[in-house]
């Protein structure tokens, strides 16, 4: 290397006064190791955001899962609490032990768990 100032790279010597305008490791990667770096690179970075995407998608697709599960659930809940509202009612009827203050409570009760399902 010379020491006039001057640089070599990429087999050229290269003065203050030719100096390109760009940094040396745009010289490097037109070599063939700098193509194949940059390759390098570009795979890992594609292959980062393909599997964010995957993970991504494979979330909200447990999300989508796990809130249709939980509405079953809160249904088959629903169901079972009016049928049971529905049942005990009939029975109290039967025997003559529905009085106003018990049917008043039940029928609140019947109303919450039938207007859940209009949310």
């Amino acid at each position: 290397m010379p020491n006039n100032g001057s640089q070599e790279i990429a087999g050229r010597v290269l003065t203050p006064a030719t100096e390109p305008s760009y940094p040396a490791f745009l010289d490097y990667l037109q070599t063939k190791e700098g193509h194949e770096l940059a390759s390098r690179v570009l795979a890992l970075i594609e292959a980062l955001q393909k599997s964010t995407t995957e993970a991504s998608a494979d979330q909200k697709k447990r999300e989508i899962e796990f809130q249709h599960n939980t509405a079953r659930l809160g249904m088959k809940l629903s169901t079972a609490a009016v049928t049971a509202i529905v049942v005990t009612a009939g029975v109290l009827a039967w025997h003559g032990k529905l009085d106003a203050t018990i049917a008043t409570l039940m029928a609140t009760l019947f109303g919450y768990f039938l207007g859940k399902h209009g949310r």
